[in-house]
């Protein structure tokens, strides 16, 4: 028992009952009790010599209901003398004092604090949700007697002490502070009965709320202080505060596949303009854009490690092939996208997805066909690392370059034939007339194409298809009514008497109307012009027919949407105008109309 009386009253039991505060009986020997069992700790002694210890601590709430025992937690702050009383209940009870008083005060302590183990906060971290900003400090902060005043702080100092706190004011609106600490804003209203854990944000520190934590590892550390007295509490481990660079792209859209008619479309352009786009609060980070062929539901290469997405060997090795490098984050505008130009592409391009080919012609396509998401589908990565050493692989959606309208899908080129134009074009046989074109081949892996261009002059409104073009060439059977154009003799019965047109080469053709090797009759002879591109040489005929790709037909298409798709290309053209007497003139939907001079 606990009591302030010391006089008269130590030495009548009955008073120390009356006035004192029972912190334990007997009751606390029954172990063996199925309910309200006690510590049993509390026991008589045998002898003199045999010395008995009890611990004075808070029993719970139940032994304080059904014995009335006094957790020392709620005593008041004072002295206090400690009595023990026996009685066996057959002989009149003694008691005996201890021979000091004890002193009870409840100061402030700090239990624990986080982080109890090793922990970063990372201002460019937003899918690993344990190292997201703010950083949730967690802490265990008691005082018995008072709803304590609480400040956090935070130091790249370890070591600091109650030495080093400094207060002003008078409880309970104390102004608490820690020498060689930062203290955390808005951390000054929490309470000890009331808080267990605080945000702390790194971007939005000082007066004004907007400075940002130097990237450094930092010890947190909670004052604590009542209306007598404080403490100082750290954290077991220092918490590492990042600025690793973030990043998020909006086209292609993570979880997404763009496809892209390679014939249709020359370039692509990468984004990350809207949503989180780039950002590194501490510096101006160096973007990379990568593809890979690997979907990210088989392995993801995001996250703050580079190594496997542009390893070429080892377990999961990316093989990773570089878009475009040297791109920074401080750039914005146009300096948050990338156009990516297939025609003229930085480095080596993805494949061109062609579906499995399984028709009748299959037995002269040279071509090895491609397909599936691991050989062509090109997963978009970007790669940021900043001068602190922090690197951010972040990923989007992905690219799939298709090739044709046809079906199936190939790899083909592209052409449109611009001239003759729409409109007059006055002609005298024997001219030499200039043809232009536009031709363009996306390649299967290794940057662009140089595919093969042919001519033709066909008579107007006969011929549509390709390989009706092809049938019908003079000197190799059919109507013998289609003349290549870039043959010195108007057919390819013998290879070398044809030119050899190529994407790469200038994009147009002088035709000399009035040939010394064969003659264009009649008067007058209207033509549909006609430009064929192939991945593959044009062979001779009678020897293996002749396919664009090496398996597909192309029906020529004229202007408009569907030129913009075609293999073969006629030329534009406008209703006629009129024949006037020895000159040639334009005709509609057709290239020449042609009239013997003389």
């Amino acid at each position: 028992m606990t009591s302030r009386f010391i006089g008269n009253f130590q030495k009548l039991e009955r008073d120390i009952r009356t006035f004192g505060t029972l912190i334990v009986d007997e009751n606390d020997a029954f172990t063996a009790a199925t309910t309200n069992a006690g510590t049993g700790d509390f026991s008589e002694s045998s002898s003199s010599t045999n010395v008995q210890t009890y611990v004075w601590d808070d029993p719970g709430v139940t032994l304080q209901t059904a014995f009335g025992w006094a957790p020392i937690t709620k005593a008041l702050d004072g002295t206090f003398s400690i009595y023990v009383v026996a009685d066996d209940g057959s002989n009149p009870p003694v008691f005996a004092v201890s021979a000091g008083p004890l002193r009870i005060r409840h100061i402030p302590l700090v239990k624990s604090i986080s982080p109890v183990s090793v922990d970063t906060t990372d201002t460019g971290e937003f899918d690993d949700l344990d190292k997201t900003n703010p950083y949730t400090v967690k802490f265990q902060l008691v005082d018995f007697n008072n709803n304590a005043q609480v400040r956090l702080f935070f130091s790249t100092v370890a070591s600091l002490s109650v030495t080093d706190i400094v207060i002003t004011g008078t409880f309970p609106s104390l102004t608490l502070s820690l020498t060689g600490a930062t203290p955390m804003e808005f951390s000054d209203t929490l309470r000890t009965d009331e808080d267990t854990q605080f945000s702390f944000d790194v971007t939005a520190q000082g007066s004004t709320q907007d400075s940002i934590i130097a990237q450094g590892n930092y010890t947190i550390y909670a004052v604590v202080a009542d209306g007598d007295s404080f403490a100082v509490g750290g954290s077991g481990f220092a918490l590492a505060v990042r600025h690793s660079p973030a990043f998020e792209f909006t086209a292609p859209l993570s979880g997404t596949v763009k496809k892209i008619n390679a014939t249709q479309q020359f370039a692509y352009t990468i984004e990350w303009q809207r949503g989180r786009s780039d950002q590194d609060l501490d510096g101006n980070a160096s973007i990379s854009l990568y593809y890979v062929g690997i979907d990210p539901t088989t392995f993801d290469y995001s996250g703050t490690d580079s190594t496997r997405l542009v390893a070429t060997s080892g377990a999961n090795a990316g093989s990773a092939i570089l878009i475009k490098g040297g791109l920074r984050e401080d750039d914005e505008g146009a300096g948050d996208q990338f156009v990516w130009n297939f025609k003229n592409p930085p480095g080596e391009l993805p494949k061109t997805f062609r579906q499995p080919f399984n028709g009748g012609l299959g037995a002269y396509n040279v071509h090895q066909y491609q397909h599936g998401a691991t050989t062509d589908t090109a997963w978009v990565y970007a790669v940021l690392a900043d001068t602190l050493g922090n690197t951010r692989v972040a990923s989007g959606g992905a690219i799939l370059l298709l090739g044709s309208q046809e079906t199936p899908a190939s790899q083909t080129p592209r052409v449109i034939m611009r001239t003759p134009p729409a409109g007059d074009q006055l002609l005298i046989n024997g001219d030499v007339v200039k043809l232009e074109w536009d031709a363009f081949l996306i390649d299967d892996g290794t940057g662009t194409d140089d595919a093969y261009l042919r001519l033709y002059a066909a008579p107007k409104g006969s011929y549509s298809p390709l390989t009706a073009l092809e049938s019908n060439v003079i000197g190799t059977g059919g109507a013998n009514n289609v003349i290549i154009i870039n043959s010195l003799t108007g057919s390819d019965a013998t290879l070398n008497h044809v030119t050899t047109l190529r994407e790469s080469s200038p994009n147009f053709f002088n035709w000399d109307t009035k040939t010394t090797s064969f003659g264009i009759a009649g008067t007058p002879t209207e033509f549909d012009i006609f430009i064929a591109a192939s991945m593959d040489p044009f062979r001779i005929h009678n020897a293996t027919p002749v396919y664009v790709n090496g398996q597909v037909d192309s029906i020529a298409s004229g202007l408009g949407s569907q030129a913009q798709k075609a293999v073969l290309s006629k030329a534009p053209g406008v209703p006629p105008c009129g024949r006037h007497g020895s000159v040639v003139q334009h005709r509609a939907g057709s290239g020449f109309a042609l009239r013997q001079h003389g």
